[in-house]
């Protein structure tokens, strides 16, 4: 009986991906809103370029930024991966940047011990992309950079590049 569950879990069809995907973006929107933003820690990558221009443009929302930065490498990203990925990861992106906008208003931020925040939102986030990630999605920014990067250099891991994208 597990067997059967466990192989119909581990296909990838459209109609276990996306909703998992969608648990995923609901758990990564969630730790970015509820204690990211709201205590002034920025991640890396396009959402954290997203909250450090959202602090300097407050007129225009975090989850608007995350989009809007995201597109060239969404299109890049298509050019190179094809649909198949590309819808997942656009899909992903969309949906998790509107999520941010909308708890960050439904929500009441926990704007207590920064240190508790930092620990929480990463956990939330690590946990959501873990979901995203499981079912072929990405939530956009640099994980399509450092997979284009990698497939010019193949020797380096994926890890090192999203170190290094950071880090810049």
């Amino acid at each position: 009986m597990f067997k059967k569950m466990y192989e119909a879990f581990s296909k990838n069809s459209w109609y276990i991906d996306y909703p998992i995907i969608v648990i995923g973006c609901v758990i990564y929107a969630l730790g970015f809103s509820i204690f990211l933003i709201p205590n002034h820690i920025s991640p890396g990558g396009v959402s954290g370029v997203a909250v450090i221009l959202n602090h300097l443009m407050p007129f225009i929302t975090t989850g608007t930024l995350i989009i809007i930065l995201n597109i060239p490498l969404i299109i890049a990203g298509f050019l190179k991966f094809g649909l198949k990925f590309m819808a997942k990861t656009g899909f992903a992106t969309v949906v998790s940047s509107v999520m941010v906008d909308a708890f960050d208003i439904i929500f009441e931020a926990y704007t207590g011990d920064r240190l508790l925040s930092a620990i929480a939102g990463g956990a939330m986030m690590g946990i959501g992309m873990a979901l995203i990630v499981l079912r072929g999605g990405t939530t956009g920014g640099i994980d399509i950079a450092a997979k284009l990067i990698q497939r010019k250099f193949a020797h380096l891991s994926l890890g090192s590049l999203f170190l290094a994208i950071d880090g810049c």
